[in-house]
């Protein structure tokens, strides 16, 4: 079945749910440009008592599909994200507030996404040009970890509230810059974390407390010595001792990129390490931070761009390429 035939095949099993369960409700199909231009399509289930409703995209629905899973068994689930999402928009969502900028501008905060791509949504939004990227805004309604209720900000919203971009960068940046710490660890320790993580059940990632997990034993050892153990095993595994890997993101792992931006952070970052900053972009949400060691900059926007073109999914890729930070300039470039 293609991609068009199960999203038809998706809407008449939500459409038959929603009748069982709720009476009465439109299912509607279409198409949402998302980041970077992109086009996905995402269903919605709209009643007249309801002012809001949740997006809900269908790509992953359809991978989990061609790999067996039953439309029955995604149309209930479709079901059921839709009625979790409705209860967050009905305590966290007030549409009322968004005619007022006192209200709602405590729930203002930006990201970065890259500037070309994203030429035809610039024309309807307020930004700020920064390196070849764009910083845009939007409104925070909920921050849950598996679902986010969020809406860009456009200028009709600006004409609206009747203030300027500067008035809304100087709100949204306090904002993130507060809400949002940045977060820097060590490659190796994030690999560590990954590898520990298959070894565990998901049950006990999920379950086990801290406490509990102490006493878990896997074979002849703790939990804590195969911790140790992996994470010798990948310092082990670096090819080249002398070079240090960093990944920079927020506390929450979602437009994380944006931390670059963040006064002073890769400042510090080059004074503790003593050396200039080379900037991978590996997604939206995190870049790479390496202490300069004579790399090749051609080189590493090889990469970039080979991992953006067969590895990333298209509405995450920030940049094509590299960006190093001075420190005798303190900007990056």
């Amino acid at each position: 079945m293609n991609y068009d035939m199960f999203t038809r095949e998706i809407k008449k099993g939500v459409e038959k749910i929603v009748r069982e369960k709720i009476g009465e409700g439109i299912v509607v199909i279409r198409n949402v440009t998302k980041n970077n231009n992109v086009r996905m399509k995402a269903i919605s289930i709209m009643r007249k008592e309801e002012k809001a409703t949740p997006t809900i995209y269908l790509k992953n629905y359809y991978n989990e599909y061609k790999k067996g899973k039953e439309i029955a068994d995604i149309c209930q689930e479709i079901f059921d994200v839709y009625k979790k999402g409705l209860k967050t928009f009905c305590s966290d969502i007030d549409i009322s507030e968004l005619n007022n900028f006192d209200k709602i501008k405590g729930k203002i905060y930006y990201k970065l996404i890259h500037y070309e791509r994203n030429r035809n949504l610039l024309k309807d939004v307020p930004y700020f040009k920064f390196l070849d990227m764009a910083i845009v805004f939007f409104i925070l309604f909920s921050a849950e970890e598996e679902q986010q209720a969020t809406a860009l900000i456009h200028n009709q919203h600006m004409a609206g509230w009747g203030i300027d971009v500067i008035q809304l960068r100087d709100v949204a940046f306090s904002n993130t810059w507060n809400k949002f710490p940045p977060v820097i660890q060590k490659m190796e320790d994030i690999i560590s974390g990954m590898i520990l993580n298959d070894i565990m059940d998901e049950e006990d990632e999920d379950f086990f407390s801290d406490e509990i997990r102490e006493d878990c034993r896997y074979g002849e050892y703790t939990y804590r010595e195969v911790e140790q153990i992996i994470k010798e095993e990948v310092e082990h595994l670096k090819a080249d001792r002398e070079m240090e890997m960093y990944v920079l993101t927020n506390a929450i792992r979602n437009y994380g990129a944006t931390c670059i931006t963040y006064p002073g952070l890769l400042k510090d970052f080059a004074r503790q390490h003593g050396k200039d900053v080379y900037i991978i972009p590996s997604s939206v949400h995190e870049v790479i931070l390496i202490p300069d060691y004579q790399w090749s900059k051609e080189k590493l926007d090889e990469m970039v761009v080979e991992v953006n073109e067969t590895e990333l999914d298209p509405v995450d890729i920030l940049s094509d390429h590299v960006y190093i930070y001075r420190r005798e300039t303190q900007q990056i470039e």
